[in-house]
């Protein structure tokens, strides 16, 4: 009891600490053939321990309540949002009979923008007490969970084999963090799927980037796992230019067999109107709150350009001026749908930042909100 209980301390310090962390998610991927590398503690074994084959490669391990950093925490949420994902096998023999309940819950957890923990996103998961030979699960935010919870939309499983649980945190389009929490055969199909989202979990202003991995409960004796990853979405690319010598290969979002793929992604989603249009606008004002009441923040030129076909952004800029200061924004996402207009900025000069605009554009007026809270206007053609 009391080795337990200081394991249980050095996993609380671990899991809940505010160490360093980089700015934004990085690729992160351990499969086990090796090491345990970026996580705190599986047992490595070789594939046929226990009867169970590896998923890939020849090793695998075997958790209890372990986790994983996904290669350290991090408080800036990236542009194209990130995907973790693991393999669990689920051994349908591990219920025998009616009433057999043994349940574990895994969760990917998101930042907050200090670094600190925000919430978790739950795959709860364990055999099914009202028939042999089956597991049953749901997705949630607490563990422990109800796997079988009517209210979760609970999806069976019946065949042993390796299973991956993948959590995808994206943007919703409005600002707002929505994670689909799929599972997927070994073939790579999607069985079933869960979107949750909370309207307060504002990217951004409270939702930072990755957190942990964590098998946060576990009734099992050990859960064999494979291919830890986190993978970060890089496009999609808005120039041909951007697909050639070899550049394709560096997008993920969406994923191209080659060159002439990517090419004819470009073609067909940017430049389908050769007649682009453009909104510009040689000032722009940014207020300190919701109106105008709040005071003036900031100043400066805004242009961007689409596709009317699309709707999808292109290009632009936004030169914000604060003071004698100024920072130059890139639109790196959007689109203008039936005079509702989102972007998405980076900013990398004097110092690195990205938020979001949402909003109107009716008559040479855009009117809408940055990064949520914060009224911002301008006039232009």
């Amino acid at each position: 009891m009391k080795k337990l209980g200081i394991l249980m301390i050095v996993l609380a310090a671990f899991l809940y600490a505010k160490p360093a962390f980089a700015s934004t998610p990085s690729p992160f991927f351990n499969g086990f053939e090796t090491d345990i590398n970026g996580w705190i503690e599986p047992e490595r074994v070789a594939s046929g321990t226990h009867e169970i084959t590896s998923a890939t490669g020849l090793w695998h391990a075997e958790a209890t309540d372990d986790f994983t950093r996904w290669g350290g925490y991090t408080n800036e949420f990236p542009t194209g949002g990130y995907s973790t994902s693991i393999d669990i096998y689920l051994d349908m023999t591990k219920n025998p009979s009616t009433g057999t309940d043994l349940r574990f819950d895994f969760s990917s957890a998101i930042s907050n923008t200090t670094g600190g923990h925000r919430r978790d996103f739950i795959f709860n998961v364990g055999t099914d007490p009202a028939a042999a030979g089956k597991w049953i699960m749901s997705a949630s935010n607490n563990a422990p969970g109800w796997p079988s919870n009517p209210g979760r939309d609970p999806f069976p499983i019946t065949e042993t084999g390796w299973y991956t649980f993948r959590h995808t945190f994206q943007n919703n389009g409005s600002g707002i963090l929505e994670v689909i929490m799929d599972v997927l055969d070994k073939d790579g199909t999607v069985l079933h799927s869960w979107t949750l989202s909370d309207p307060t979990d504002v990217i951004g202003t409270e939702v930072g980037g990755n957190r942990y991995g964590w098998f946060a409960t576990n009734a099992f004796e050990f859960l064999a796992i494979d291919n830890s990853r986190l993978t970060v979405k890089v496009g999609p690319p808005t120039d041909k230019e951007l697909c050639k010598k070899d550049g394709w290969k560096a997008f993920n979002n969406p994923v191209f067999k080659n060159q002439g793929a990517c090419v004819s992604y470009v073609e067909s989603n940017y430049h389908a109107n050769k007649r682009l249009q453009t909104f510009t606008a040689t000032d722009s004002l940014y207020y300190n709150g919701l109106t105008e009441a709040a005071g003036l923040y900031a100043t400066g030129p805004i242009t961007f350009t689409w596709n009317p076909d699309s709707g999808i952004v292109t290009s632009g800029h936004w030169d914000e001026t604060i003071g004698n200061t100024v920072y130059y924004n890139i639109v790196t996402s959007g689109t203008v749908v039936n005079g509702t207009v989102e972007l998405t900025f980076d900013r990398t000069n004097p110092n690195i930042n990205h938020f979001t605009f949402t909003g109107t554009l009716v008559g040479g007026v855009l009117t809408g909100h940055m990064d949520g809270p914060y009224l911002f206007t301008a006039t232009g053609l």
